[in-house]
């Protein structure tokens, strides 16, 4: 008996699906053979998503894909993780990156702000020192769990995205050269 080519589906995750690990129920619709005729099936299958698993990581369930004919075996079905976009974070490996607005006030002066996690936790982050564009924070183990070790984690890199105001009007320009002017800048 020939066996069929792998059934690959994607399966859509969000981040915080691979930060804590979850289950997915899915419906699943395959090709099988009676006789001569060929139909579709459907059935359910649930898939445990680990904590730390990556776009990629594949899960296969052997001989549950399609079958082309009566003289075949079945094929696998294989999900593939695929990651959605998030609107807060952005995954380099095990690290998560934050992209944080500033205005150019907060940029010079300082500023608090709070960051939510993907397993919905605060962290407060002070800022005092003047901040570039290449300015960066790094706080540790505070990224994706490692799929080997999901005890272990990567690190939350925070980016700055300084806005720069439109225009200023002249006292406005009067004002930042008396303010700035004598630093040597």
């Amino acid at each position: 008996m020939d066996k069929v080519e792998e059934y690959v589906v994607p399966l859509y995750v969000t981040l915080e699906d691979l930060y804590n690990g979850t289950q997915k129920k899915l419906k699943v619709t395959r090709k099988r053979c009676q006789g001569v005729t060929t139909y579709d099936d459907e059935f359910f299958v649930t898939v445990d998503i680990k904590s730390g698993w990556c776009d990629g990581t594949t899960i296969t369930y052997k001989g549950e894909g399609d079958q082309t004919s009566p003289m075949s075996n079945p094929g696998d079905l294989v999900f593939t993780i695929k990651t959605v976009d998030h609107d807060r974070f952005v995954r380099s490996y095990n690290d998560l990156i934050y992209r944080c607005p500033i205005t150019l006030e907060q940029a010079l002066t300082g500023h608090k702000f709070t960051i939510i996690t993907l397993d919905n936790r605060d962290i407060d982050i002070q800022v005092d020192e003047i901040v570039t564009p290449l300015t960066t924070r790094v706080i540790t183990s505070e990224g994706m769990p490692y799929m080997e070790n999901p005890k272990m984690k990567g690190n939350l890199i925070i980016e700055f995205d300084i806005i720069f105001p439109k225009k200023l009007s002249d006292e406005q320009k009067k004002l930042i050269k008396e303010a700035l002017g004598g630093n040597g800048f």
